[in-house]
């Protein structure tokens, strides 16, 4: 069941302290929220630093009845604190981050958030869900999605309204399907009479934060070879939930040719074997030739007289996966392959090096079966993401196993196995052992490498580059240490792998007298530009009377301006900060920044139109790399025609962002770019 438990956690009331104590409170309140955490010569605001407030007068702005409110807040009075809020909204109607108040001071600007969480504590809960809302509809935040939440769910509760489990639909039908995709794309529809809570897709969980009545989604599940059953459930907020499950069997394989014999009758040949996969074989081509198959068995045979020449036999299953076998003479591939078979355990004119059987004298076999491999030799360096195995094995005697990596890949045993099948390569080394064995236990190992490289367009140093900063702490009581948060952090952000990130020994540490660190943007800034990267990650740790939160702001060193306001929220209680604040924190940044793909529309000199804006996350400012796709070129040994690395062309920067377009200039190329050059986001 998806169901979260909403643990409620109510300090006991506070007592209203005396005048003075309460304006010490409004006042350290204001120099944290109004100094931007740095004064205007841009160091950090000493935490003990607290003016005497005699010097700061209480003069009716906005700024100033929010900020009472929040020290009401903190000393217990929500009733005043009401008050506050409500006269800061009357006379400022907005939520908003970082606005400004005087000079050059910003602060956090949240009273609709705030007023709705004191009325939800009132329980008065459809006038909070309305200041929820509205804090919603003009400066969203992880702490408002929380609290909406939690009063809808106390609204459904009270009235009783729901009434059923959600309704949940999806895209594919019912009943095992076949694929050969390494993963699957699941789209659906949820709806419920109340609000959903979240789904989930096999391991993925969406929650939905705020809380809708519909969804629709789109997530991608990664495949496991053979058997796969998608689970998807969709939970509402009473915990009532509806489950569906799609199968599907992942098949890699192409299906397996056996060459029995090869008979010469008076001018042609007698070419005796078959066909055989786990699914069902549902084409069999010989030299061209459709063999006659029903497609619903996993077997077939073939005896065909054909004149001398070349033979060539293809195989397909019902996934789309071919078996290709050449058993006489070298021919082009009739899937337009193109690929010479090549091997140094191939005759000089091309035949492939069967072996004849030999019933008499198969007792005295103790020679193991030959692999030969097509097209691969170990060492083979290649920049390609998937890779195709195709070869063959073949003996005197009866072929009874054959495995790769200890995974069998025999479907019939046979003297002339002809077999292909992909895998996914990981970056670095890749190991591929095969064996085969005879009837009399003869084995054969035969073991290649392949080394993955990542094309410089993909790998993390041409990430935006970003500094980790220290978080800074503002809540009462004692603090994890800033150190310590900012390598959860860190590993947090590295987790995700979206940005090129600053080693941590790397990011100096300027602590005020309590051990915190917090940066404004001008100084995260002049930081950024001294360490060399392209951003600087600020974040501030805030404890509440129920949850703590994160509020991080991703500031660009070459214009000081904030590109990024992200914030995640936790009803945890504890002291210790969840590991889900960083998730979502980093989760939440990656989202906002995707590594956007496109292509170059139009060229103008050093400026260029790419196909790609606003509607697929374009940001002015924003970095791409300009590069080219290189043909294929054939590996000089084996022929396989090998995926060549992208050149890259330049480094563009965006100057102004259209719904589905985006103008950029070239701030560094090496030549002049064409139309047909593609871009990938920094």
């Amino acid at each position: 069941m998806l169901t979260s438990a909403m643990h409620v956690f109510t300090l006991p009331p506070l007592r209203s302290p005396p005048l003075r104590a309460g304006l010490l409170v409004i006042t350290l309140i204001l120099a944290l929220l109004f100094g931007g955490c740095a004064g205007n010569d841009g160091h950090p605001v000493r935490k003990h630093a607290r003016p005497d407030p005699q010097d700061t007068p209480f003069t009716g702005q906005w700024w100033e009845y929010y900020a009472r409110g929040l020290a009401h807040v903190l000393a217990g009075n929500d009733r005043r604190a009401t008050e506050d809020f409500s006269q800061a909204i009357e006379d400022r109607p907005d939520d908003q981050w970082h606005i400004r108040t005087t000079g050059s001071s910003l602060t956090d600007y949240f009273p609709h958030r705030e007023l709705g969480i004191l009325l939800y504590r009132q329980r008065r809960f459809e006038e909070a869900a309305r200041e929820l809302e509205r804090s919603l509809d003009t400066a969203p935040s992880a702490r408002a999605r929380a609290w909406l939440t939690r009063t809808r769910g106390a609204i459904i509760k009270r009235n009783g309204s729901d009434l059923h489990p959600p309704e949940l639909a999806l895209n594919r039908s019912s009943g095992k399907k076949l694929t050969n995709a390494f993963s699957l794309v699941v789209r659906g529809r949820a709806s419920d009479d109340t609000f959903l809570a979240a789904i989930r897709v096999g391991e993925k969980l969406l929650t939905l934060d705020p809380v809708v009545p519909e969804k629709y989604f789109e997530v991608e599940v990664p495949l496991v070879e053979g058997d796969n059953a998608i689970r998807v459930e969709a939970a509402d907020l009473s915990g009532k939930s509806t489950v569906r499950t799609l199968e599907l069997y992942r098949d890699l394989q192409g299906p397996q040719i056996n060459i029995d014999s090869i008979t010469a009758v008076d001018a042609g040949v007698t070419l005796k074997g078959g066909a055989a996969d786990d699914t069902a074989v549902s084409l069999i081509q010989i030299n061209r030739r459709h063999w006659p198959v029903s497609g619903r068995a996993r077997g077939y045979t073939f005896n065909v007289l054909l004149p001398d020449g070349p033979i060539t036999v293809l195989a397909g299953d019902r996934t789309g996966n071919i078996t290709r076998a050449v058993v006489r003479h070298n021919e082009p591939d009739l899937l337009n392959d193109s690929l010479p078979d090549q091997d140094a355990r191939a005759k000089d004119d091309g035949t492939q090096k069967i072996p004849p059987p030999d019933p008499e004298n198969a007792s005295t076999d103790t020679t193991g079966p030959i692999i030969q491999l097509r097209g691969l030799e170990s060492g083979l360096t290649s920049f390609q993401e998937i890779l195709a195995l195709k070869g063959m094995v073949s003996d005197t005697s009866m072929v009874t196993a054959l495995t790769l990596n200890n995974r069998s890949i025999l479907v019939r045993n046979g003297r002339t196995i002809y077999f292909s099948l992909r895998r996914k390569l990981r970056p670095g080394p890749n190991p591929f052992v095969f064996q085969a064995e005879d009837e009399y236990g003869n084995k054969t190992v035969e073991t290649i490498i392949i080394h993955r490289a990542v094309p410089e367009i993909m790998r993390k140093q041409q990430r935006l580059t970003l500094a980790v900063a220290p978080p800074g702490q503002r809540q009462p009581g004692s603090l994890p240490p800033a150190g310590l948060l900012q390598e959860r952090l860190f590993d947090a952000f590295a987790q995700e792998g979206r940005f090129n990130l600053l080693p941590l020994p790397q990011m100096p540490t300027l602590p005020d007298d309590q051990g915190a660190f917090y940066l404004n943007p001008a100084r995260a800034a002049e930081l950024g530009r001294q360490l060399g990267v392209r951003a600087v990650l600020t974040t501030m740790l805030i404890r509440h009377r129920e949850g703590v939160e994160l509020v991080s702001r991703l500031v660009d060193t070459a214009t000081g301006s904030i590109m990024l306001t992200n914030d995640a929220f936790s009803w945890s209680t504890d002291q210790e900060v969840p590991d889900i604040l960083f998730r979502d924190l980093a989760q939440g940044c990656s989202r906002e920044f995707p590594v956007i793909r496109g292509s170059i529309t139009e060229v103008h000199e050093n400026q260029v139109i790419i196909d790609a804006g606003a509607r697929q996350g374009v940001r002015p400012g924003a970095e791409f790399i300009c590069y080219r796709d290189i043909p294929p070129s054939p590996h000089p040994v084996t022929g396989q025609l090998l995926e060549s690395e992208p050149k890259i062309i330049g480094i563009l920067r965006v100057d102004a962002v259209y719904d589905d377009q985006a103008r950029a200039t070239f701030l560094k190329r090496c030549c002049a770019p064409l139309a047909s050059d593609k871009v990938i986001a920094r």
